[in-house]
């Protein structure tokens, strides 16, 4: 070190020590210096389309960890430039007190942020996950639904069985509970004096239908005070003239349901209303058949062990297949395995119980080939596990099949986050096609087991419920734009209707901006273009109506929107593959003016908001509870820097102004 010092001076003379070590004021200040330089190039080469509409975005929150308790928002932009090219940045990030978030304090953040770099924010379509601040605080906003973040939990929810989404009743208990549930809302609507003691012992049912609870409420109170009560209560239907409510109905009915339902109700109740994997011994033994069961007893035992024993047969496959991976990995024989290591699933990572259970197996190079994958990897496991005494672990040849048949089942699903999830091309044009290819790949088949049969009827029940309702009119319009499918195929006349409405709409809102930036350009460069060649004026004689004129549109303006949109759908090309739908665009943008800024409004949508999750993963080297004494502004600076210059360079910053 002292012999650099000297050749260091000998070649530079007198330099001071704070000049070549930096300091953390140094490089902070450094780096805000160049994060302004950035921000500034940033917003003037995205201005115009953000202010134009053109623009689309994503936010998120993660929690900064430490003792500082900060809970940081990022907000990122996508952009189709002129060109046709697909470009998403950071834009900045924020931060809140984590103790104090509020979906008010969310929204004053990011509009304090946009106002900050002179950017209307009102005007960026948002994507967005379903968390409640994130949606309360866009409101008012026009946002979607991370359509990733719908399949993750489609695939998490079909595997988290839990008492909100579970009749345990079946059709038949359920025909009873709905009986008991009638005859208990007579009664206590009644008015009669004498009903009033009875009225005060019977249990109300919950107030929301128990197949659309959001927060369990169990029946049973209800069928236990109205099995205590039965022929008082049988009596003042009768009296009341309701007798017919409960007639098919007996005592012992309601003794049998509650016999059942109650020890299930209860494993679930344990640990947040959930069914886990270590519920399934249990779970079997208190629905197998008894020769004593009464024909309503044994049917709601068949339907609860339907319903609950494949998916906690699943459950208990994962858990076993994590213990495995665990074991192998501490025990130093996963660097050895022939074809790869095992992978552990991790709760935070999507689509990772997958990617575990594929680790078990050696694949064929070619992903589309339909030979089945080297069972070697499992056998070898295996053996290892005999060899340390822990052949309990040892996956059978049943459990080999049904993680096979789980990873075809499944597959699909990631590649369609895959897709969804892209950078580089648009992607919001794959929404309704995904989902539609995986609604019939859910469907049932004929050679399923019992256990897959099972799960994949969750998967479609889920995949309708997160996906089917966030299906938006821009994914429906982000399909129009993909010229394979401009017709909309497989929609409803009312959906085509709607969306070439809202298209040619915003054709009028993009003539309007065209308009308006050709009359800026005129104004801004006036001096130096030729002025315009004086038309002669025709003389007509003007009368009352002349004053509404103003009122009526431009029928030369109307009428090209019409023609463009017209025109587009006469042009339908079945050949253009998803990838080249940019270049499709660019190439046609001369004879779609208005309908090609639409174009690049819609396809700028990501499906996902992958691009701001992106941001977390550099976050992370920034943020953690052992590295917390970065100045919020600092976080900001050093992310958009990180993802500036991946995307512009540095050479842009290091310009000098002129």
């Amino acid at each position: 070190m002292i012999q650099a010092a000297i050749k260091i001076g000998a070649e530079c003379g007198l330099v001071k020590a704070a000049e070549i070590v930096p300091c953390a004021n140094t490089v902070t200040t450094v780096v805000k210096a160049l994060a302004d330089k950035g921000r500034a190039y940033l917003v003037e080469k995205l201005r115009e389309d953000v202010e134009d509409g053109l623009a689309s975005g994503s936010v998120d929150g993660w929690d900064g960890g430490g003792l500082r308790k900060r809970k940081f928002y990022c907000q990122t932009l996508s952009t189709i430039n002129e060109d046709f090219e697909l470009n998403d940045h950071v834009l900045f990030t924020t931060h809140c007190d984590a103790e104090k978030v509020t979906s008010a304090v969310i929204r004053e953040a990011i509009d304090s942020n946009f106002a900050r770099l002179q950017l209307p924010g009102e005007k960026v379509h948002e994507v967005t996950d379903d968390g409640a601040d994130i949606v309360a605080a866009l409101a008012d906003r026009s946002r979607d639904y991370c359509m990733d973040h719908a399949l993750h939990l489609t695939v998490k929810k079909s595997l988290t069985p839990i008492l909100t989404k579970i009749d345990l009743y079946g059709s038949v208990g359920g025909t009873v509970v709905e009986a008991v549930t009638r005859g208990v809302q007579v009664l206590k609507s009644s008015r009669q004096r004498p009903l009033t003691g009875l009225k005060k012992k019977l249990q109300p049912p919950p107030r929301t239908h128990r197949l659309s609870q959001r927060i369990f409420k169990s029946c049973l109170p209800m069928l236990k005070s109205v099995k205590a009560n039965f022929n008082a209560v049988k009596k003042a239907l009768e009296l009341l003239g309701h007798g017919d409510i409960l007639a098919s109905i007996s005592c012992k009915d309601l003794q049998d349901l509650i016999s059942v339902v109650e020890p299930i109700e209860k494993l679930g109740t344990r640990k947040g209303k959930e069914f886990h994997a270590s519920h399934l011994k249990k779970v079997v033994t208190l629905t197998t058949h008894a020769q004593t069961d009464s024909q309503l007893k044994s049917t709601v035992k068949a339907h609860i062990h339907t319903l609950l024993v494949p998916i906690l047969k699943i459950l208990n496959l994962i858990k076993k297949c994590k213990d495995v991976a665990n074991f192998i990995k501490n025990s130093g024989a996963n660097e050895r395995l022939v074809g790869g290591t095992l992978k552990q699933e991790v709760d935070t990572r999507w689509m990772s119980v997958l990617t575990m259970m594929r680790s078990f197996f050696i694949w064929p190079d070619d992903e589309n080939t339909q030979d089945p994958p080297s069972l070697a990897k499992v056998i070898q496991v295996n053996e290892i596990l005999s060899s340390k005494d822990k052949a309990i672990l040892a996956l059978t040849e049943e459990e080999t099949t049904l993680m096979l048949h789980i990873i075809e089942l499944l597959r699909p699903i990631q590649s369609a986050i895959k897709v969804l999830e892209a950078s580089k091309v648009p992607t919001i044009h794959h929404v309704i096609p995904r989902f539609t290819t995986l609604r019939k790949h859910l469907q049932p088949k004929q050679e399923d087991s019992q256990d897959i049969m099972v799960f994949r009827a969750t998967l479609l029940k889920e995949l309708e419920r997160k996906v089917a309702p966030n299906i938006s009119l821009r994914h429906k319009m982000g399909l129009f734009f993909w010229p394979k499918f401009a017709s909309l195929p497989n929609m409803s006349e009312h959906e085509k209707t709607e969306v070439l409405a809202e298209v040619r709409r915003l054709c009028e809102v993009q003539a309007a901006c065209i308009a308006r930036r050709k009359g800026v350009t005129v104004t801004a460069t006036g001096a130096d273009q030729p002025s315009p060649s004086k038309r002669r004026r025709r003389i007509r004689r003007k009368d009352s109506d002349d004053e509404y004129d103003s009122l009526v549109p431009d029928d030369q303006e109307q009428q090209q929107i019409a023609d463009e949109v017209g025109q587009y759908l006469l042009m339908q090309d079945v050949t253009v593959r998803s990838s080249n739908v940019l270049q499709w665009w660019k190439a046609k943008a001369p004879i779609f003016p208005q309908l090609s800024r639409v174009a690049r409004m819609i396809l700028a949508t990501s499906a996902a908001s992958a691009p701001v999750e992106r941001v977390f993963s550099h976050a992370g080297n920034l943020i953690s509870p052992k590295k917390t004494c970065l100045a919020s502004e600092t976080v900001d600076d050093y992310l958009f820097l990180n993802d500036f210059i991946r995307k512009f360079g540095l050479d842009v910053l290091l310009l000098d102004d002129e």
